[in-house]
C-alpha cells in the first residue's frame, strides 16, 4: 500500500518529467520530431499524475474518515 509520502515523491517526480517535457515540447529550436515525441509522452505522464493525484486524494479521505494516523516512514540517510 502507498503512503502519503510515497505518493507525494512520485508526484513530484512525475511533475519535474512534465516540466522539462514541456520545456522540449515548446522548444523551437529542436526538430518536430522530438516535439512530437514530448508532446506524446506528456500526454501519458500526466494521465500518470493524475491517478496519482486520486491515490492521494482517497488515502486522505480514508484517513479522514477514519480518523486513522498513518505509520510514518523513517527515512534512512
Amino acid at each position: 500500500m502507498e503512503t502519503l509520502s510515497s505518493l507525494i515523491d512520485k508526484i513530484s517526480i512525475v511533475n519535474i518529467k512534465i516540466w522539462h517535457l514541456e520545456e522540449k515540447r515548446n522548444d523551437k529550436k529542436l526538430p518536430d520530431k522530438e516535439r512530437l515525441e514530448a508532446a506524446d509522452e506528456l500526454t501519458l505522464l500526466n494521465r500518470q499524475r493524475r491517478k496519482l493525484c486520486q491515490e492521494f486524494d482517497e488515502l486522505m479521505k480514508k484517513i479522514i474518515e477514519t480518523k486513522e494516523v498513518p505509520i510514518v516512514e523513517q527515512i534512512s540517510v
